[in-house]
């Protein structure tokens, strides 16, 4: 048994901090009690924390391990192998515990890249985040991510799984939900890194939609949509979609349809950052620098509706897209409370808010009895100055179901 104490405990469930806490994890890596103790166990090891923050460890709705923040992103799919992308992927998982995220999401890989990455960190063969997957992304013939040219094919597969029509759709669902897929991800717009489909069309009718959430449901598999356009949304949240990742052009009347469907918006607000950030520099296409002009001139915007509509938010950050390699992840948080978002309202979002989001809020992301010890002890208050989680010399201790990944108490 082990307890913190002495230090300022934010919770994740967006109460008050609680100053002079303590937080006691038992043997099996969960917490038995948190707060404003009176007295410890007495068998106890006691760690003093004291001036430091407790905080839940951080997660990510949102990330792609196939990627590694390369500028020629289509090179990535046509050129690297899926051997090459594993190793990638081992070293990503590891800067991703290593920046405080200890549960992750990835929405999106080439044949079973990041469902065997999550089985090598669950077996402890690698040191990793938790980690859901997605398996393949479900896309129409020329949308998001069918990046293939005509007539070619490659024997290990792509991330995109080109489904049209309905019963292609069904069938595209089974295979995720046969090789273990955590849940079910597609495009119900275009995207912005490849030469097709604009970001503001739709790729797929309200049938395939349908016909495909209904599916996932069925086999209880939640599903996320890549989203840029408000029509593709409407249609993605009136079929009983979970999560919208991205929405960067959205409306009233779609906020307004997430909030009373009580579907999570995943804002992705980092990708075009880290690409302004570069200027003349990035050096990107220009089909895919067009198409970051408009969809950044909108996401603030639909980031504010989302925000005064009360829409839920959980925080994913396209982590592995050009200039953005992951363990840089916490820079969302900022981004997040740049856009309107309070600190204590972003922790949420980055704690039990994408728990909720990733159907994992009834083992982590809050720091209350019965949840997993994922948590982080942080030297300064996040809450007057979100920025210092990007700073890894401040997590002084970093643990994970209980079990101390970095520990320098």
């Amino acid at each position: 048994m082990k307890a913190l104490t002495g230090g300022v405990l934010i919770d994740g469930t967006g109460r008050d901090p609680i100053p002079n806490a303590s937080v006691v994890i038992g043997d099996d890596g969960r917490i038995t009690e948190a707060g404003a103790l009176a007295r410890l166990p007495l068998d106890a090891e006691v760690h003093d924390v004291g001036g430091r923050t407790i905080m839940p460890g951080l997660m990510d709705a949102h990330v792609h391990f196939m990627l590694a923040g390369e500028q020629d992103f289509e090179s990535v799919f046509l050129k690297q192998t899926l051997e090459y992308m594993a190793i990638k992927a081992t070293v990503s998982a590891r800067n991703l515990l290593e920046a405080g995220f200890t549960t992750v999401r990835d929405v999106g890989a080439p044949g079973r890249l990041a469902l065997s990455l999550r089985d090598a960190v669950n077996a402890g063969l690698v040191p990793g985040p938790r980690i859901l997957a997605a398996g393949r992304i479900i896309t129409a013939t020329s949308g998001h991510v069918d990046l293939l040219p005509p007539g070619v094919s490659r024997v290990d597969g792509t991330a995109g799984r080109i489904a049209d029509g309905p019963a292609e759709i069904l069938r595209a669902v089974r295979e995720q939900v046969k090789v273990g897929a955590d849940l079910i991800k597609f495009c119900a717009t275009g995207g912005v890194m490849d030469p097709q489909l604009a970001p503001d069309v739709s790729e797929y009718s309200a049938e395939e939609v349908q016909t495909l959430i209904t599916e996932a449901h069925k086999m209880k598999k939640p599903v996320a949509a890549h989203v840029h356009g408000a029509e593709g949304a409407k249609i993605a949240i009136r079929a009983g979609v979970d999560t919208i990742e991205h929405g960067t052009m959205l409306d009233e009347e779609t906020v307004q349809l997430m909030r009373e469907a009580g579907t999570v918006l995943v804002p992705t607000l980092t990708p075009s950052h880290q690409v302004r950030q570069q200027g003349d520099a990035a050096n990107l296409p220009a089909h895919v620098m067009e198409k970051f002009a408009v969809t950044s001139a909108a996401h603030a915007q639909s980031l504010t509706m989302a925000i005064e509509a009360g829409v839920l938010l959980a925080l994913g950050t396209d982590a592995g897209t050009p200039f953005y390699p992951h363990g840089l992840n916490a820079i969302e948080l900022q981004l997040m409370v740049q856009g309107g978002l309070s600190p204590m309202a972003t922790i949420v979002a980055a704690t039990s808010g994408a728990a909720k989001a990733l159907r994992v809020d009834d083992c982590t992301g809050s720091l209350v009895p019965g949840k997993l010890a994922d948590l982080l002890v942080v030297d300064g208050d996040p809450l007057t100055d979100i920025a210092l989680l990007q700073d890894q010399s401040r997590l002084h201790a970093i643990l994970q179901g209980g079990r101390a990944y970095k520990d320098l108490l």
